[in-house]
């Protein structure tokens, strides 16, 4: 399988030459941490790792503060071009034993990426996505996922999502060049790989995708909230298993139509 390779400032990396070599087509690497805190190796290592034909990544370690002001802060230190791959790491903080961001907070960070880049970032997390996100969101639902899960044949997944993309199966993996460093599997053929992270992660703005994976219909963003075309609820989402919260007119919509807040009945 496809490995790709994720990394801090405390991470051992001598070669990025014998890391690709060895078969690591990209790595991830952590950017900024909360509302102003930077990694001390991100900006050093990323042209090296281009360098080495890498494909580079920036996450954020998130924290329980605005979902708005940390994407903010992360876009300002990253300062992303389009091959640079987005990511949210969502998880409690075991050094300070400070829980993750909430739900809404992540729901945040993920609007205000897509709302700056048009790309929505990928979920990175373990228990807490699985606690918190256990059916179809649609907001989060949109983003590419990430599960951590170490010694098992396949990962435990969170019931917002039918599928990986990534998959953390390693935590101390040796390679050439690194290690002990976290390791992950790409859900795909190398190809692939470089087709998502180089744009196919993108989805195109103004749609929204059902629970069924597959149908697209037009959404509006109202602080925070996904709208459908009321029109569109009757027939598409109905049978997709949705229910509707209430139609209504949201305000700031450049078109004037009634929309309706969807979400998974239960």
């Amino acid at each position: 399988m496809v490995l790709v390779a994720d990394a801090y400032h405390g991470d051992s990396i001598s070669s990025f030459e014998k890391m690709a070599e060895a078969g690591i087509v990209g790595l991830v690497h952590k950017a900024t941490q909360g509302v102003s805190g930077r990694d001390s190796r991100y900006v050093g290592r990323k042209p090296l790792a281009l360098d080495a034909g890498l494909l580079w990544g920036a996450y954020h370690f998130n924290t329980r503060t605005s979902g708005v002001d940390q994407a903010e802060w992360f876009l300002d230190v990253v300062q992303p071009e389009p091959q640079t791959l987005l990511a949210f790491d969502w998880e409690n903080n075991d050094v300070t034993h400070r829980p993750a961001a909430t739900l809404q907070q992540a729901v945040d960070f993920a609007l205000t990426v897509h709302a700056e880049t048009g790309r929505w970032p990928v979920i990175y997390s373990a228990n807490v996505a699985r606690e918190l996100v256990r059916e179809w969101h649609p907001v989060l639902s949109q983003c590419p996922y990430w599960p951590a899960h170490v010694g098992v044949s396949k990962p435990r997944l969170a019931g917002g999502w039918p599928t990986w993309q990534l998959w953390q199966f390693s935590w101390t993996y040796r390679i050439a060049g690194c290690g002990p460093v976290d390791m992950n599997y790409f859900n795909g053929t190398e190809e692939e790989l470089r087709a998502w992270w180089l744009g196919g992660s993108t989805m195109a703005d103004g749609k929204v995708v059902l629970p069924d994976g597959m149908t697209t219909v037009d959404y509006a963003l109202v602080e925070g909230r996904v709208y459908v075309s009321a029109r569109d609820f009757l027939d598409t989402l109905r049978a997709a298993g949705l229910t509707q919260v209430g139609v209504r007119e949201p305000p700031h919509l450049e078109e004037h139509r009634l929309y309706t807040e969807i979400k998974r009945p239960g």
